[in-house]
């Protein structure tokens, strides 16, 4: 187990520790714990996917995106349910945002314009 490994395995442990104080923090208030599940589970994954990342050494961009798939995904989520479409259109540009960068191009320059 390499240095990296080891330092997102203690970032996981650690994120399971602060996920179970805010479950505990929910409970005591009597806030519903579908919210704080959902904040929990997104948190969760992606330390699980820096997790993996490192132990299968898997490219470093799913580190990267995976915080705006989620959003992407949540968006959709949003708009097929019709929860929130002021939300559902925010996920979508924040998702946009994110991955502008990560995701390679869908076109390219062939220098063939015609200016």
């Amino acid at each position: 187990m390499n240095a990296e490994t080891r330092t997102a395995a203690k970032d996981f442990v650690g994120w399971l520790l602060v996920s179970a104080l805010l479950f505990a923090g929910a409970a005591a208030f009597r806030l519903p714990l579908r919210n704080v599940a959902a904040v929990v589970v997104v948190f969760l994954s992606i330390r699980l996917v820096e997790l993996l990342v490192a132990g299968f050494d898997l490219p470093r961009q799913l580190v990267r995106i995976y915080p705006g798939v989620l959003l992407a995904l949540g968006g959709i989520y949003l708009a097929v349910t019709g929860e929130s479409p002021a939300l559902a259109a925010f996920c979508a540009f924040a998702a946009g945002w994110m991955l502008r960068g990560d995701l390679p191009p869908l076109w390219r320059d062939r220098g063939d314009s015609t200016s």
